[in-house]
């Protein structure tokens, strides 16, 4: 009697052992929405607390634009001669130079594109920069935006990510950013875009 006793004992707790074991996973699976969620909304929260800081800690800076250069491999002379390839423009951000001398920004921006239409942009720029003189220092990064155009989604504001690069002087920054070809027949993209930026302090 005794020997059954201890062998039914024995078998209950291996089964809630088993079920323990069985449920562990599902649980974790049942939690993993949770999880997900509780890891957006922390960047989120990191996010835009990092763009606070931006625009409480960082300079005032003046952007100037700038020149579209459309690559002639790409397009032929005759409609070469049909872009606006002087995209003047202006805009306004904050730029925040971090612990480590990296560049944050954010920024707003609006010049005449190939078709001398307005285009209008906002975003994030992160730079790593690379200080080869006490007043210069050479930057490479990316610029993640939402731009407007009339020849593009009605004007409809839409997500873009773009390599960007940089040329300080003192409070003088020459930028140019490149914008790939949007599809196989050459109708779009390869264009160089330089513009300028100028730090005006606190």
């Amino acid at each position: 009697m005794t020997k059954i006793l201890r062998l039914f004992l024995l078998a209950l707790l291996l089964s809630s052992g088993l079920v323990r074991a069985e449920e562990g996973p599902e649980d974790e699976k049942e939690n993993l929405p949770k999880r997900a969620l509780a890891k957006t909304e922390a960047v989120a929260e990191n996010t835009i607390d990092y763009a606070k800081r931006i625009i409480d800690e960082g300079d005032n800076v003046l952007y100037l634009s700038g020149y579209a250069y459309h690559d002639r491999g790409t397009y032929s002379p005759e409609k070469v001669a049909e872009f606006n390839e002087a995209a003047w423009g202006a805009g306004f951000g904050r730029t925040l130079i971090d612990e480590k001398g990296n560049s944050n920004a954010l920024f707003g921006l609006a010049f005449l594109d190939s078709h001398s239409d307005v285009q209008a942009q906002v975003g994030y720029a992160r730079e790593w920069r690379w200080q080869f003189a006490e007043h210069a220092a050479l930057g490479a990064g990316f610029v993640a935006m939402l731009v407007t155009r009339s020849d593009m989604f009605n004007n409809i504001p839409f997500p873009v990510i773009l390599p960007l690069a940089s040329l300080e002087f003192g409070p003088v920054a020459l930028m140019t950013s490149y914008i790939p070809k949007l599809s196989g027949d050459g109708g779009n993209g390869n264009v160089l875009y330089i513009f300028g930026r100028i730090n005006l302090g606190r």
